[in-house]
């Protein structure tokens, strides 16, 4: 990919060809993390991903999806409303994206706990037939 690059970027060099370039070794890198992640990451990776606090992140990971756009615009509300807002509005960015985290993480577990988890735990309730190993879409 590399060598593309600089073949394509010797003779046609344009913002988009950069992007595309760029996007598709992402996109390459990405499925080949995804595919070993489906395999189970051995060695020093492997358990740095076993790490508790790294699992608890991964079970609450759509909470962390969902509520991470929503932080930052609500806590400037927040602040702004509680006269506040000028002080965190000029404090520095490495504050507010530290601030942000942990009141994103704190209400993704808040949504995992009361919402999440008891809906995922009704799944206990039903059996499941199995459909000898092929998929019902075939």
């Amino acid at each position: 990919m590399l060598c593309a690059s600089l073949v394509l970027g010797h003779f046609a060099y344009t913002g988009i060809m950069d992007a595309l370039l760029t996007n598709t070794a992402a996109a390459l890198v990405f499925t080949w993390v995804v595919a070993r992640a489906g395999e189970g990451f051995s060695g020093p990776t492997g358990a740095i991903l076993e790490l508790q606090p790294i699992v608890y992140l991964g079970k609450i990971s759509y909470g962390i999806y969902i509520f991470h756009l929503f932080v930052p615009y609500v806590a400037l509300k927040v602040f702004n409303k509680s006269g506040v807002g000028s002080s965190y509005f000029n404090s520095p960015l490495g504050f507010k994206a530290l601030f942000w985290t942990a009141a994103t993480i704190v209400l993704a577990s808040i949504s995992w706990h009361l919402f999440e988890k008891p809906i995922n735990d009704l799944k206990r309730k039903w059996s499941y037939a199995r459909t000898g190993g092929r998929s019902p879409c075939r």
